[in-house]
C-alpha cells in the first residue's frame, strides 16, 4: 500500500512538473494578453492548452518559443504571475501604455522589448535572471520619445540589458528615455549597457559586480540617485573605482553626458568582497530573527 501511494505521488509530482512549461505557437494576435490560457500549449509542437489542462497561471513557466509576446493594451496595472522564459533567439515584446507587473523572467539568449507608443510604459520584474547569452534590449518602435520604466526586485546571472542600438540605422533610439530601478543586490555580474537615449537611475542601488557601458553615440546618464557599479566603461576608457559626481564624470571624460546630483560609486575589488560579505551576514541575520 506505502509502494502504491508513493509510486502515486511520483507520477504526480512528475507531472505537475511536466506540465508546469508552456510554449507560445505563434506570435500573439492583437490584443491579446499573456494571461490567455488559450495561448500557451504544453509542448513547442502540439500538445494541448494551458486552458484545457485547467492549471492557473501562477508558478508555472512560459517559453516565448522566439515568437511575439504582448502586454496588455489598455491602460492601468496588469500582472502576469508566471515566469517568462527566453530559450530561443528573435523573441520580442510590446509594451503598451500600462503598468506590467511580471514575476520572473529568464532570459538565456536574446529578448527584443519595443515601447509601443509616446506614453510611459512601467514594466515590474520581481526576479530577472540573465543567462552568460542573455540580452535584454529595449528599443523605440515609432518616431516619437518611447519611455520604459524598468523596475526590478532582483537581477541575477551574467547577461546584458540594454537601452537603444548604438548603429546610425537606428537613430530614432536618441529618443528613448529610460529608467532603472532595482534593488540593493551583488549577484549580478553582466552589463547594463546604454547605447542610445537618456538613463536615468530612478532609485539608489547597487550592483557591485556589474559593469555600466556607454557608448559612443548620442547618450545621456541621469544620476538622480546614488548608485554602485563593479566599473564604468566609456568608449576607450574604463573606470575601476572611486566615487564620481556628474560634474567629476564630465570633467575625467571629456564629456557632457552625465547629470544628476547622485554620486556613481566604484568600489575596489576587496570592497566588492565585503559587500557581498555583508549582504550575507545580513541574510543570516533575518534568517535567525524569523526562526525565533
Amino acid at each position: 500500500m506505502k509502494k502504491m501511494i508513493i509510486v502515486g505521488l511520483c507520477m504526480f509530482l512528475g507531472g505537475s512538473v511536466l506540465a508546469s512549461v508552456f510554449y507560445l505557437h505563434v506570435d500573439m494576435p492583437t490584443s491579446s494578453t499573456p494571461n490567455d490560457q488559450t495561448l500557451w500549449f504544453n509542448d513547442p509542437v502540439g500538445g494541448v492548452t494551458q486552458q484545457s489542462l485547467g492549471l492557473p497561471t501562477s508558478g508555472n513557466r512560459f517559453d516565448l518559443n522566439g515568437k511575439l509576446l504582448r502586454s496588455a493594451t489598455t491602460t492601468g496595472s496588469h500582472t502576469f504571475a508566471g515566469t517568462f522564459v527566453v530559450s530561443a533567439n528573435s523573441a520580442t515584446g510590446l509594451l503598451y501604455a500600462a503598468n506590467w507587473n511580471i514575476y520572473g523572467m529568464d532570459v538565456s539568449k536574446s529578448m527584443l522589448m519595443r515601447a509601443a507608443g509616446a506614453y510611459a510604459n512601467t514594466v515590474t520584474i520581481s526576479n530577472l535572471v540573465m543567462g552568460s547569452s542573455g540580452l535584454m534590449e529595449f528599443r523605440t518602435l515609432t518616431n516619437v520619445n518611447n519611455k520604459v520604466n524598468l523596475s526590478v526586485d532582483n537581477i541575477s546571472g551574467s547577461g546584458i540589458i540594454s537601452f537603444g542600438l548604438k548603429s546610425t540605422a537606428f537613430v530614432n533610439d536618441e529618443n528613448g528615455i529610460w529608467s532603472l530601478a532595482t534593488g540593493t543586490t551583488t549577484n549580478f555580474n553582466g552589463i547594463i549597457n546604454l547605447a542610445r537615449g537618456q538613463l536615468t537611475f530612478s532609485n539608489s542601488f547597487a550592483l557591485a559586480n556589474a559593469t555600466l557601458a556607454l557608448s559612443n553615440a548620442p547618450n545621456s546618464v541621469v544620476l538622480a540617485n546614488n548608485v554602485t557599479f563593479g566599473k564604468l566603461t566609456y568608449g576607450a576608457t574604463t573606470l575601476t573605482n572611486g566615487s564620481y559626481t556628474a560634474t567629476e564624470l564630465n570633467t575625467l571624460l571629456g564629456t557632457t553626458r552625465f547629470s544628476g546630483s547622485g554620486i556613481l560609486a566604484i568600489p575596489e575589488p576587496a570592497t566588492i568582497g565585503m559587500l557581498g560579505i555583508g549582504a550575507l551576514i545580513t541574510l543570516l541575520v533575518r534568517r535567525i530573527r524569523t526562526r525565533t
